[in-house]
C-alpha cells in the first residue's frame, strides 16, 4: 500500500505528499519481501522487512499469516502498536520496543544507529455509517538528510522514496477530535507518534 496515493482506502481528504528528488544521501535499504495485496496487513509487511533485514528468513505472506487478520477498532482494519510489537517478539524477544508519542530526535537517533523504524502514520479520513474514521497506516522509515530535511521511507508496495520532512511529520503526529473514536483509539493503545524498532544493529 503506498501512502502518497493510497490504492486500498484512498478518500478525497487525503493529504498530499511532496517527493524530494535528488537526494544523494545514505539509507538502511530494507529487503523487498512481497507487496501489500489488502487493506490490513501494513503492519506484518513492514515488519517482514525489517525482520529479513535482520536475518530471519521470513516473507509477507509468512508474517502476515502468523499475525492473523490483525485487530479491528470498530471498523478500521489496522494492526495496534502492541498487538505489532508483540507478534515481531516471536522473532526477536524482548528487543522488540515500542514508544508512542515519541518525537523525531528519537527516530533520528535509531535511523544513525543503523537501526529501521516502523511507523504510524495517519492517511486520510473515511466515513462508514455515522462516523468519521481516521485511516492508519504502517511504514518504514529508513533514513534521514540532515541537509535537505527529507525523510526515506520504504512503502509496503516496495518502493522506495525521500519525501519532506514535514509532510512526514505532518502524518505522524497526528491528531482526532474526542469522541467516541478518540475513545476507542486510545484505549487499544493507538496513539499518535508511534514507532517500533528492534533495538539491535541489523
Amino acid at each position: 500500500m503506498n501512502i502518497f496515493g493510497n490504492l486500498f482506502n484512498n478518500s478525497e481528504d487525503d493529504d498530499e505528499i511532496c517527493y524530494v528528488r535528488g537526494v544523494n544521501a545514505p539509507f538502511i535499504d530494507l529487503p523487498d519481501t512481497g507487496a501489500q495485496d489488502d487493506d490490513w496487513s501494513c503492519g506484518p509487511n513492514s515488519a517482514a522487512r525489517c525482520l529479513r533485514k535482520y536475518g530471519h528468513n521470513v516473507d509477507f505472506n509468512s508474517v502476515k499469516r502468523a499475525m492473523d487478520a490483525g485487530r479491528y477498532i470498530f471498523e478500521l482494519p489496522l494492526s495496534t502498536p502492541h498487538y505489532l510489537r508483540d507478534s515481531i517478539k516471536t522473532w526477536e524477544g524482548d528487543r522488540v520496543q515500542l514508544e508512542r508519542n515519541s518525537n523525531f530526535e528519537r527516530i533520528v537517533g535509531l535511523l544513525r544507529e543503523g537501526k529501521p523504524v516502523i511507523a504510524l502514520i495517519r492517511n486520510g479520513t473515511t466515513r462508514k455509517s455515522l462516523l468519521t474514521f481516521p485511516k492508519f497506516h504502517w511504514i518504514c522509515v529508513t533514513g534521514y538528510d540532515d541537509r535537505s530535511g527529507a525523510v526515506h521511507i520504504t512503502e509496503t508496495s516496495g518502493s522506495k522514496n525521500w519525501v519532506v520532512k514535514d509532510d512526514f511529520l505532518r502524518q505522524w503526529n497526528w491528531h482526532v477530535g474526542a469522541g467516541a473514536v478518540a475513545e476507542a483509539l486510545y484505549h487499544n493503545g493507538v496513539y499518535s507518534s508511534t514507532i517500533v524498532w528492534i533495538d539491535r544493529k541489523p
